[in-house]
């Protein structure tokens, strides 16, 4: 009688739970993608993601957000002065680093005067809070 040598036992263990991993049903990863149509890195980042969903095994749950400007209204003013330049000095160079065509939202989905960084006040969480609270459900 001719015995198996332990490399062969190795081998054919390793092949018998290769085939039950085989069978096994795969789970899907879920994510949660917080995206606003005016942020750069949401944009700058939308590829990626894509891409991230084409060669694995994952959805994306895409859940857009006001943009920032229209959430915290006084969000530009609160920051430090340098704040504006560096953010705007990273985001060309994502966009440089990624090969991505880069600048201003057209059309810009908020009306804000771009000097007084003023957000036109029917776009301000309160306005929306109004709408929301008088609107049919």
């Amino acid at each position: 009688m001719c015995e198996a040598s332990d490399l062969e036992q190795k081998i054919a263990v390793s092949l018998a739970r290769r085939r039950i991993f085989c069978r096994m049903p795969r789970m899907s990863l879920s994510a949660d993608l917080f995206w606003s149509f005016r942020s750069p890195y949401s944009y700058l980042a939308i590829g990626r993601y894509r891409a991230l969903m084409a060669s694995h095994d994952v959805t994306i749950n895409l859940r857009p957000v006001y943009p920032l400007a229209v959430r915290q209204p006084d969000f530009f003013e609160r920051n430090h002065p340098n704040w504006l330049s560096y953010t705007m000095r990273d985001m060309i160079r994502v966009a440089q680093f990624h090969g991505i065509p880069f600048g201003p939202p057209r059309p810009d989905p908020i009306v804000q005067n771009v000097m007084t960084r003023e957000i036109a006040k029917t776009q301000t969480s309160d306005s929306r809070k109004a709408i929301t609270q008088t609107s049919p459900r």
